[in-house]
């Protein structure tokens, strides 16, 4: 009896005990924390350039106007009474009406400190109520295309892809020269040559050099462009970024340098000239060329009379005070003093 007071007794403190952990308070699920309300997007500056938002509009106006880069300028305006911020993507592309004329590519906005910069964060802008304009530093996006080199107005054309935003944002990060930094964003989007040049290769930190060397692809988004290392040419290792080849399309084509006035309205267009001058090069050469194969005297071979003459020195039928080489058959511009 006293062994069975004991289990009773023990039983009954492990159902109090079990209802103890498993009571109303305990089986009840805990309800999960509110989440964290997630701020909105900020615009952007392709709303307001795209007419994508009603409180901020704009428009933008680029190219070289005598300078090293292919800087762009917005003029927004802000319709509301507060400041919007607006963010400047970093790759923002720009084209203009011209098809012959090249992409531009934007950095950020020339005020953006480096010392802000930060890998895959876009820079912002703060718009205050009114109009005001923002400069954007920017670098032509395709080697091979001209212009354009006065300011014209220029539209959205969306955003480069990697690796080019990369390279870009050691570009606002570092400052370096124009022209490095020029020659770097041609590395991605037309010469990736290897081994990678020493000037440009701290702007390409963060970049797997040797896979895009190796399979290069389209990072800008110009479906009329082809980059120049999917074009049947050879690069020159040595020199990857110097001229552009020439590329002789059809003279009577309207467009380009290769237009009568130049594809603006001015005066001949550059490659028209350089055609020009190749053709006349052509021209002198064959003149000379001719004239040379007239100098050779046209008279009969020494000895003619009495039999071949064996090839050596003999006087000049045309010149008696020189000697003028026989090759065996025929008299050769080659002459000398007796």
């Amino acid at each position: 009896m006293a062994v069975r007071g004991a289990v009773r007794l023990a039983g009954a403190a492990a159902v109090a005990l079990l209802i103890g952990f498993t009571g109303p308070g305990a089986s009840a699920q805990e309800e999960p924390a509110p989440a964290e309300p997630t701020a909105p997007a900020k615009p952007s500056i392709r709303d307001a350039l795209t007419g994508a938002s009603d409180d901020v509009t704009g428009s933008a106006r680029g190219g070289f106007d005598g300078g090293n880069t292919l800087d762009v300028t917005l003029t927004l305006e802000n319709h509301t009474a507060e400041p919007i911020e607006l963010t400047v993507p970093r790759g923002a592309l720009f084209e203009t009406e011209d098809e012959s004329e090249q992409t531009a590519v934007t950095v950020g906005p020339q005020l953006e400190k480096a010392s802000t910069v930060a890998a895959g964060v876009d820079p912002t802008i703060t718009l205050q109520p009114g109009t005001q304009t923002v400069a954007l530093t920017g670098f032509c996006a395709q080697r091979l295309d001209s212009g354009p080199d006065t300011i014209v107005p220029m539209t959205w054309a969306g955003v480069a892809d990697q690796p080019l935003t990369t390279v870009l944002t050691n570009i606002a990060a570092t400052e370096p020269d124009p022209e490095t930094a020029q020659h770097a964003v041609w590395w991605v989007t037309d010469v990736p040559v290897l081994p990678v040049p020493e000037e440009v290769a701290p702007l390409l930190d963060g970049v797997d050099t040797e896979a895009f060397g190796a399979n290069p692809k389209r990072v800008v988004h110009d479906e009329r462009y082809t980059p120049a290392w999917g074009r049947d040419q050879a690069l020159d290792p040595s020199d990857p970024f110097g001229d552009p080849a020439l590329d002789f399309q059809d003279p009577l084509a309207d467009d380009g340098a290769f237009a009568p006035d130049g594809g603006d309205g001015g005066g001949p267009g550059m490659g028209l000239i350089l055609l020009g001058a190749v053709v006349a090069s052509l021209v002198v050469t064959v003149l000379v060329a001719r004239s040379g194969r007239r100098a050779t005297p046209a008279v009969a071979r020494p000895g003619a009379a009495g039999g071949a003459t064996p090839a050596g020195w003999h006087p000049d039928p045309q010149n008696p005070q020189q000697l003028r080489y026989w090759d065996g058959r025929a008299w050769t511009n080659d002459t000398r003093p007796f």
